[in-house]
């Protein structure tokens, strides 16, 4: 299959629910001092279910 457009391809890709987009290398919207907060709560969290 040979299309004229690369219009053409992409109303194929979408129908076939396949995405051509290139994914991005790091998530731009990462904050480090949020992860350490959310992964000190977790662990108190599974600390405190343990004991009871």
């Amino acid at each position: 299959m040979r299309c004229k457009s690369k219009q053409s391809y992409y109303e194929v890709f979408n129908r076939a629910k396949i995405s051509w987009k290139k994914t991005q290398k790091t998530n731009p919207k990462f904050d480090k001092e949020l992860v350490k907060k959310r992964q000190k709560k977790l662990t108190i969290f599974y600390l405190k279910t343990m004991l009871v």
